[in-house]
């Protein structure tokens, strides 16, 4: 609860936004903001850029990642990403906030019946060939403390280490705690 909380703390208005359309819902800026962190930590990129540049995989075009401009424009404006040194890209403020809001994404689609996106699919990206990419470990990680039975005794199966070090192992299921 207290990631949760404090991620909808994050969530809120950075600087003040007059003359700009009316500001989208905390919920709906904190799912954007996963599916985001989701995208960017599953390519490896460090971050986003505001203005399209070609040939910079580091920091992708924001606009191009298929989400709906005006809710990434407000998500920007939050204390969820940080400005680099270079004008226009913005990185999460932190790599645990990234971490935990990618698998709470990721998690919801996994659960959603009508997603697209399975765990073994999943699992395919953040651990091809049964190896756990280490700087996926922290999402993989969460994705065990948020997600449901299946979810979490596949992870544990995988990497009980990653639960351990970078999820909330308290959080588990009594059977997924046995197992871990």
């Amino acid at each position: 609860q207290i990631y949760a909380d404090a991620l909808r703390r994050l969530a809120s208005e950075r600087q003040n936004t007059a003359g700009v359309a009316e500001r989208p819902g905390t919920d709906s800026i904190l799912a954007a903001t996963g599916e985001i962190f989701a995208k960017l930590l599953l390519s490896g990129a460090a971050g986003v850029s505001a203005r399209e540049e070609i040939g910079d995989e580091a920091y992708p075009y924001l606009r191009a990642l298929g989400l709906d401009d005006r809710i990434v424009t407000h998500a920007l404006n939050t204390r969820l990403f940080k400005p680099t040194a270079s004008v226009n890209k913005h990185e999460p403020v932190h790599r645990i906030v990234a971490e935990y809001c990618a698998a709470e994404y990721l998690v919801q689609r996994i659960e959603d019946a009508t997603s697209a996106l399975s765990l073994r699919r999943c699992l395919a990206v953040i651990a091809p060939n049964g190896a756990v990419r280490s700087e996926l470990r922290g999402t993989l990680g969460w994705m065990a403390s948020l997600g449901g039975r299946d979810i979490q005794e596949a992870i544990v199966d995988l990497d009980p280490y990653a639960v351990f070090a970078n999820g909330d192992a308290g959080q588990l299921l009594r059977s997924s705690k046995q197992r871990l």
